[in-house]
């Protein structure tokens, strides 16, 4: 398989993720890449996203337990 383009996405952020799978959908539907190809890329851009919302969820939960903390020296006295 060759490029999907010319330039490479840089896959950083959802949003980037999203524009590889238009990016194949385009490229399947003009028959540039094969059903099995284009498989494989959405089963790794699916991954990729999971990868994503599973460091922004991590994220959320340090924050919540710094906030709980605080929380916690301010309610004992």
């Amino acid at each position: 398989m060759g490029k999907l383009y010319e330039r490479n996405i840089r896959l950083d952020s959802p949003d980037r993720v999203r524009l590889l799978i238009a990016r194949v959908i385009n490229k399947l539907d003009e028959g540039e890449i094969s059903v099995a190809e284009a498989r494989a890329m959405g089963y790794l851009a699916g991954k990729l996203i999971d990868a994503f919302k599973t460091v922004e969820l991590a994220d959320r939960v340090e924050e919540l337990e710094k906030l709980a903390e605080q929380s916690k020296g301010r309610w004992s006295a």
